[in-house]
């Protein structure tokens, strides 16, 4: 949420590289002032004063007439940008809904308490089912290692010593394999 206020004109305005922010801002000076703190982010000091200074002078020139009676009236404004992030908006917009609908503070409030209450059961669910899940995948882990030896033993108790050897190669790399990427996530 984004809200803008213009600020009350000639008020002192904090400036980019200024000594002294104390210095207000209206007329001629003021004029220079803001020309050289803006220069002053992309030009070195001794070339932002200068182009301030010529700034001022050219900006004068092409407002005053002719015999340099014209008056030249300068102001600066500023507008001050405010940024709100969370569930609720700032109290300042909550007092305004109160305000125009009574009792829409107090609404919006427990809309956003039963918000955070279904994104707390929802993120708690997610957790019971990832647990649930590791649990299925170890047991089956399990279950195939000792399958794996099994089948291994019963090889090797038959006369096939190469392919128990095989089995028991294979399948415990694979188990292995499988219970350190289980572990990893």
């Amino acid at each position: 949420m984004t809200s803008k206020s213009p600020a009350e004109p000639n008020q002192n305005l904090p400036e980019s590289g200024a000594e002294d922010p104390s210095n207000h801002l209206d007329g001629p000076e003021g004029l220079k002032s803001l020309a050289r703190a803006s220069a002053a982010r992309i030009l070195p000091d001794d070339q932002a004063d200068k182009f301030a200074t010529e700034f001022v002078k050219d900006f004068l020139a092409s407002v005053m007439d002719g015999e340099g009676e014209g008056m030249v009236s300068i102001g600066v404004s500023r507008t001050v940008a405010k940024h709100h992030s969370g569930p609720l908006p700032p109290a300042e917009t909550l007092e305004g809904y109160d305000r125009i609908v009574p009792g829409a503070a107090e609404r919006i409030i427990a809309m956003a308490e039963r918000d955070q209450r279904a994104y707390i059961a929802s993120r708690n669910k997610q957790q019971d089912s990832d647990n649930i899940f590791r649990l299925v995948a170890y047991g089956g882990g399990l279950i195939g290692l000792f399958a794996i030896l099994g089948v291994g033993t019963w090889l090797a108790f038959s006369g096939y010593e190469k392919a128990a050897m095989a089995v028991f190669g294979m399948g415990a790399a694979a188990v292995i394999t499988a219970f350190v990427n289980a572990w990893k996530k």
